[in-house]
């Protein structure tokens, strides 16, 4: 395997890595959002996992697009 290939493979799967990561996460964000019958310290545990779990997403997010845009440096 040669040196071009050896990095293609690493990157393809630091970047399924972050996609399966981001996509499990925004999923998990929108099930957090429902407040159907909770009590007041439900939805208020329920936000603070909200905001935890937003903030994790946008980190995903960022090396998402790091490890799309770091494949056109490849060629």
């Amino acid at each position: 395997m040669n040196r071009f290939n050896r990095k293609f493979n690493i990157q393809r799967k630091r970047h399924e890595r972050w996609q399966t990561i981001h996509s499990m996460l925004s999923a998990f964000v929108g099930v957090i959002d429902v407040y159907d019958g909770a009590s007041p310290d439900d939805v208020q545990a329920m936000r603070v996992i909200h905001k935890k779990l937003y903030e994790c997403s946008e980190i995903a997010k960022k090396h998402l697009e790091v490890s799309a845009n770091y494949g056109r440096f490849l060629r």
